[in-house]
């Protein structure tokens, strides 16, 4: 079927995105889509490769979005300020966008080059913003991961009404990157805390 005139690519991935927002990246199918922009669900094959296609295009788009954010919010900072920055940029994203940033973890396939360099992208815009911190190798690779998922997970569960009991959030959320810079400011502390917790085990 001819694609509909003045639709475009574009105009999908702003749909699903409404969607996903709206009702969670499981709502996002060919059919809800199409009804969203009002052609038939066939017609959106001139576009994206079925669902599984539809779906990898919102990752994309959500990672070019998180890494841009980053980005931006880390401009012109260091060390302690980007961690709080990088913190603030992940949350506001999971806030604005909730069903684009769930996006964001879903896997890529090995050999899916467009996916693996925007989440390449994503993991240097990080590096970059912490280097301050002057960690190299592996260790530059555990901070990145520690960063990413406290952050992700405090998110998540901010995301699906975890905290609804107890403390302020707010205050929570400061807590766990107050955790973070904490650690990264005394890392070889954490480094020798980690090789006794694995000799204990």
């Amino acid at each position: 079927m001819a694609a509909r005139v003045g639709i475009d690519l574009g105009d999908i991935i702003d749909a699903a995105t409404r969607l996903a927002d709206r009702d969670g990246v499981e709502s996002v199918t060919l059919a809800s889509v199409a009804n969203e922009v009002g052609v038939q669900a066939s017609s959106l094959y001139h576009y994206v490769d079925g669902v599984a296609g539809l779906k990898r295009k919102l990752s994309l788009r959500g990672m070019v979005r998180l890494a841009d954010g980053i980005l931006a919010a880390t401009s012109g900072l260091a060390r302690d300020d980007a961690v709080w920055a990088i913190s603030t940029a992940i949350r506001d994203l999971s806030k604005s966008h909730p069903g684009l940033y769930a996006a964001t973890i879903a896997p890529a396939a090995i050999d899916d080059v467009e996916l693996t360099e925007a989440g390449d992208r994503l993991f240097q815009t990080i590096r970059s913003a912490l280097r301050g911190y002057e960690l190299v190798g592996d260790e530059a690779y555990h901070l990145i991961r520690g960063i990413r998922t406290a952050i992700h997970g405090f998110v998540i569960t901010e995301m699906n009404r975890g905290f609804r009991y107890g403390a302020e959030v707010e205050e929570t959320f400061k807590r766990v990157v107050a955790t973070q810079i904490h650690a990264f400011n005394n890392w070889d502390d954490i480094v020798s805390l980690g090789e006794t917790t694995r000799v204990r085990s």
